[in-house]
């Protein structure tokens, strides 16, 4: 119970950086557009009620949470941290930075390039899962695996129905946020489909 709350206190602790974030994205001195504060500030606001939920799932749900008396699910989960967390950083720091860097006058290549340097942050992300995975025992591998692969149908599902419902003009979602929203999507409904997938399995 005290590793779960300090794990708590240092979640609080990165959502209050968040919002931080969310506040700066609106200093002018940054010298961005307008629409990339909005996108910052959205951004950074969204990690802060992530981080609070999971505050929330620690506190209130313990039980759920994978069993962490053993010893080697601790170290497991010490090499993840310790892997994701490089990667984690990088990417969100290249996330934010690579608005303000694609203002800059160059050519449509480069800001592409620019703009999709986010995404190399995430094989380090990758590499830490998969590692995870490999080593974790078989009951840790089915949970995530299972967690993934519902993930991976229910968010399609949603965003067929919503662009059906868009095509009879019953909804209207702009093509931007929907796009963001998918991979969020998905990150939401694994980890809900864990804490399930636990429960069910205990």
């Amino acid at each position: 119970m005290t590793a779960i709350l300090s794990r708590s206190k240092r979640l609080r602790g990165l959502a209050v950086i968040a919002t931080l974030l969310a506040a700066a994205a609106y200093l002018p001195a940054l010298g961005l557009p307008l629409r990339y504060h909005d996108f910052t500030a959205g951004l950074a606001w969204g990690m802060g009620g992530a981080l609070l939920l999971a505050c929330a799932l620690h506190t209130l749900r313990p039980q759920w949470l994978p069993d962490e008396s053993d010893r080697l699910q601790q170290q497991l989960s010490r090499r993840y941290l310790r892997e994701a967390t490089p990667g984690l950083l990088v990417y969100l720091a290249l996330l934010i930075l690579s608005p303000w860097l694609s203002t800059y006058p160059h050519g449509p290549w480069l800001v592409a390039l620019v703009c999709l340097l986010p995404l190399a942050a995430i094989a380090l992300l990758l590499r830490a899962a998969l590692r995870y995975l490999r080593d974790a025992d078989e009951l840790q591998r089915k949970i995530e695996l299972e967690s993934l692969a519902i993930a991976a149908l229910v968010v399609p599902q949603l965003y067929f129905s919503a662009w059906v419902l868009q095509r009879f003009g019953l909804i209207h979602v702009e093509a931007e946020p929907a796009m963001s929203w998918v991979f969020a999507g998905i990150l939401l409904v694994r980890v809900l489909a864990s804490l399930w997938l636990r429960r069910r399995y205990q």
